[in-house]
């Protein structure tokens, strides 16, 4: 491959200088205590490309050195005057003498050779590694599902995704006191993120991750890089899966929790719907009956109508007497209209309820009614008898119930509640008024006609008073 056209990928989908060397900070609690073992602090890439991490080794004061095999990033080292050499990096590892190094690197360069070579390069890692000293290989991430399987192969020279469990059992197995995997470039929000998106789960997993292994050295020389050790970094696939499908399992929660309530609403306005219903039935029902009735009165109407041509005279007659009983009937109705919507009706309803519980007392054997007196209709009454403006009430409404009134009133009149009346002379006796008789003689068919109509009407009066005496 041309050193043109690589440098000019890089360039495109690797990240700007700057972007990289930002990246590479997280690196530097592992080897800055490299420069406190034994000898001078040197170090060597593998893979060195642009040279960003040699530029950092630099500022870091290690003695870095690195080593690859395309031209075009050579050059980029070389204006930036960092040591850097053309040369294959497994050879040029092998040709180094045992414990001479502190730090082999190999940044974005595993994922490029076969699987041999790769462990012939843990291998020699480890014997070039002074004790304490550290091999950092960094890696796409496979984990981060839109790596794995989309953009790691944008790169043509790619081989294969290394999973990160993989890559850390390498040093492991080749007898490396410990490693470490740093997940990288995660989106900060991820962190907090506890309802993560889709997306997040696929693409928001570490672009990138290093697998950090420490040769084995001394207790308190390792003890240095503990803190660095200790550091959690990025969050795995299936953390974010697990939050994804929490998140998702409370909205189906919530979700059948307003299903629910509105399934419970449905019932709710159906019930209603079915009370309307009935409710509407009942009033057709009514209206049936109501409209059975006109018809029966239209036939008795009728047959009155017919009967009333041949006693037209009589009809004339008894007129005015009708009219006069329909208008008491009006005035009774409105009267009684009135009385039901009054302030006294609505204030005496204890009275009438009393009332009725007075005569269920009556009617019961008379050691219960007279224990129920004691106990509620003399308490009752004296409440009454002691404000003028409610006895004055309840005396107009008794008017209405006069055997009510008079029990009532003689046992107050027994009880000391009210004094006795003087006796009154006895009134004179009014006979009663005969009914009129119709003025002409009647043939026997009108006769029954009249005598009919005058039981019609007394009928209708008892019914009046029904009504106003209950």
């Amino acid at each position: 491959m041309s050193d043109n056209f690589y440098r000019a990928f890089e360039d495109k989908f690797r990240g700007s200088r700057e972007l990289i060397l930002s990246r590479l900070n997280v690196y530097l609690p592992f080897i800055r205590p490299i420069k406190e073992l034994n000898g001078p602090p040197n170090a060597l890439d593998l893979g060195c490309g642009r040279g960003e991490w040699l530029e950092l080794l630099d500022r870091e004061g290690f003695d870095a050195t690195g080593v690859d095999v395309d031209e075009g990033m050579l050059k980029a080292c070389e204006q930036l005057h960092l040591t850097a050499r053309k040369a294959d990096a497994l050879s040029y590892l092998e040709s180094l003498p045992d414990a001479s190094v502190g730090v082999v690197s190999a940044f974005h360069m595993v994922e490029h050779i076969p699987f041999d070579a790769l462990q012939q390069l843990v291998q020699h890692a480890l014997r070039v590694l002074v004790p304490g000293g550290l091999l950092i290989m960094e890696t796409p991430n496979p984990e981060n599902l839109q790596v794995g399987a989309h953009t790691f192969y944008y790169d043509p020279t790619h081989q294969r995704p290394i999973p990160p469990m993989l890559l850390a059992f390498l040093p492991e197995h080749y007898g490396f006191a410990r490693t470490k995997i740093l997940r990288l470039q995660q989106d900060p929000r991820l962190d907090t993120a506890h309802a993560p998106e889709l997306m997040d789960v696929l693409g928001g997993p570490s672009p990138d991750y290093a697998v950090v292994a420490q040769k084995q050295a001394k207790a308190h020389t390792l003890a240095r890089f503990d803190h660095a050790f200790a550091q959690d970094h990025g969050l795995t696939l299936h953390t974010l899966a697990t939050r994804y499908d929490a998140s998702r399992a409370q909205q189906v929660e919530a979700s059948q929790s307003v299903a629910q309530q509105a399934l419970t609403s449905a019932d709710s306005a159906s019930s209603v719907a079915q009370q309307a219903l009935s409710s509407a039935n009942s009033a057709s029902n009514v209206a049936q009956q109501a409209l059975t009735s006109a018809d029966s009165a239209s036939s008795v109407a009728q047959q009155a109508f017919a009967d009333a041509r041949q006693t037209r005279e009589l009809i004339v007659n008894l007129e005015a007497t009708l009219q006069h009983y329909q208008h008491l009937t009006v005035i009774t109705e409105q009267r009684v209209n009135d009385l039901l919507n009054s302030t006294s009706w609505r204030v005496t309803a204890p009275l009438r309820w009393l009332s009725t519980a007075l005569r269920k007392l009556l009617a019961l054997p008379w050691r219960v009614v007279r224990f129920g007196v004691r106990a509620l209709l003399l308490p009752a009454m004296r409440f009454v008898l002691a404000r003028p403006s409610l006895r004055q009430t309840i005396r107009s409404v008794l008017k209405r119930f006069p055997s009510v009134a008079h029990r009532l009133h003689l046992l107050a009149i027994h009880r000391g509640l009210v004094p006795a009346p003087a006796t009154p002379a006895a009134p004179a006796q009014v006979p009663p008024t005969p009914a009129a008789e119709p003025a002409h003689p009647l043939t026997p068919h009108a006769r029954r006609i009249y005598d009919e109509l005058k039981l019609a009407v007394e009928q209708h009066n008892n019914k009046v008073k029904e009504t106003l005496n209950p």
